[in-house]
């Protein structure tokens, strides 16, 4: 009913709607600071709202084809979001400047995106991208450049991305990995420290 529906936890009430103008939404996402809330649009467009006033700030449209995930840079300062989209690109967009700062192309169409925390929490300027052949692209967040690409070739989307912790014997890294065929992968990665 291109309805946003804002809840109160502790009693299980509506506190607020918002009407989204001509569109559904379809994700939502909250930024770290607290201040902003992203909505993904059945238009393809991104909608970021002021938490405490419920204001519309701003509306991200670049992309042209259906936008699968967006996540927030952890980093609270940065006040970045991240999306990717089946037109192949992630898309690095600045909260504060109301604009796209940066893009990438990827070879696949991609689904997910994953910022990974080591198992202190500490943040790992890497983010994790899984397109619709099973393949992840690693990219550096500060300098925007590609770390690794691992060519899976699974032929089955990657749906989910978890990050398990070092092992202990070897300090290798790992992550699993869930496909759109309902198979569980756990794949070795060479993770960026600092």
């Amino acid at each position: 009913n291109s309805m946003i529906t804002i809840f109160d936890f502790d009693t299980e009430k509506i506190i607020n709607q918002i009407k989204i103008h001509k569109a559904a939404g379809k994700i939502v996402k909250i930024d770290p600071s607290k201040n902003f809330f992203a909505v993904v649009t059945s238009r393809n467009n991104i909608n970021i709202y002021n938490i405490k006033n419920l204001n519309l700030e701003c509306v991200f449209e670049e992309h042209n084809h259906i936008i699968y995930d967006i996540i927030f840079n952890p980093i609270k300062e940065k006040f970045e979001l991240y999306s990717c989209s089946e037109d192949s690109t992630v898309r690095v967009w600045n909260l504060l400047l109301a604009k796209c700062t940066n893009y990438f192309y990827n070879q696949g169409i991609l689904y997910y995106t994953k910022i990974i925390e080591d198992e202190n929490n500490k943040i790992i300027p890497t983010l994790i991208l899984g397109d619709d052949d099973g393949n992840l692209t690693e990219l550096n967040l500060n300098t925007g450049n590609i770390i690794d690409i691992y060519y899976i070739n699974l032929h089955q989307a990657i749906v989910q991305i978890y990050f398990l912790e070092n092992d202990e014997n070897n300090d290798n890294n790992y992550l699993y990995i869930f496909t759109s065929e309902q198979t569980l992968i756990k794949l070795k990665i060479n993770i960026l420290k600092n």
